[in-house]
């Protein structure tokens, strides 16, 4: 009997990426909303705050996609792999193994 592949490649990939996206997200709205950047917290309504929050998270995950359809890892799990088996690891993905 033969073994379905229910899951791919990209599927295997993303919990790599979320973490570092997590961490990006956090920056983002850290840089839009307190002292250190932008200072809007605050300064918007609670609607403009959700629109600004959608916005960050629609870019990331059209920048997450770009990014996994050229990398293996996202950076900063690249950098904990690198530091956890002490040696580096693959950078780019080969051709077409990760999204189509």
């Amino acid at each position: 009997m033969r073994r379905i592949e229910l899951v791919d490649a990209r599927d295997r990939a993303r919990p790599w990426i979320i973490a570092g996206f997590y961490i990006l997200q956090s920056v983002l709205m850290g840089l839009v909303f307190y002292g250190y950047g932008l200072g809007q917290f605050g300064r918007l309504s609670s609607s403009e705050v959700m629109l600004t929050a959608i916005a960050i998270h629609a870019l990331l995950l059209v920048f997450g996609h770009l990014w996994m359809q050229r990398h293996i890892y996202g950076p900063l799990e690249w950098l904990l792999r690198a530091l956890t088996n002490w040696e580096r690891p693959a950078w780019r993905a080969p051709v077409g193994t990760i999204a189509p």
